[in-house]
């Protein structure tokens, strides 16, 4: 009894001295605490996720989760899209959808020049394509668009246009596509 008549003693006196202030100023002290901690765990699981991100690649998938796949070489990853290209054999149906997509959006394609290229040091052709066409502008933008979203190995390497006049409806234009192909 006579310990809690002592410590109540000594909390009196504290108070009487400083006053009540360090009482309003726990709460305080203990949210800056809590607010410190949850700033360190967010670091650190910041420093964990670019670590990952050193290591390999982070794949998110929809349900939330996390994974981690090791990173490839460069020449790995290049090995892999070229085996994922079709191949020379593939050029007649590639070719034929090519043809498909200017039918449909009523371009005439005139005589082109057309070009196989071998690439030396890996299994990689490019079939370059050159045409002259005439057409509206929206119509050249809606082939391109319906072309390169039907060959997915086909790339867009320039377009030249011509106008005689401005207010014609009609351009000239010169297309270069290259169709990547993959060597058996």
């Amino acid at each position: 009894m006579k310990l809690i008549y002592r410590s109540q003693w000594m909390i009196r006196s504290f108070f009487s001295r400083v006053g009540y202030l360090p009482l309003l100023l726990l709460p305080l002290l203990l949210v800056c605490a809590l607010e410190q901690s949850l700033i360190v765990s967010l670091h650190q699981k910041k420093i964990s996720i670019n670590r990952e991100l050193r290591e390999g690649i982070v794949i998110k998938s929809p349900d939330g989760a996390i994974r981690t796949e090791k990173s490839k070489s460069a020449s790995e990853n290049l090995m892999q899209y070229v085996q994922a290209i079709p191949t020379a054999g593939d050029i007649n149906l590639a070719m034929a959808r090519f043809y498909q997509a200017a039918e449909k959006k009523q371009i005439f394609l005139y005589q082109g020049e057309y070009q196989m290229v071998r690439y030396k040091y890996i299994n990689l052709a490019a079939y370059e394509i050159a045409l002259p066409v005439k057409a509206s502008y929206p119509q050249l933008r809606s082939f391109i668009n319906q072309a390169l979203s039907d060959i997915p190995n086909l790339a867009l390497e320039s377009i030249d246009f011509k106008r005689q006049r401005a207010d014609e409806p009609t351009l000239e234009a010169q297309l270069k596509f290259t169709l990547y192909l993959g060597v058996e």
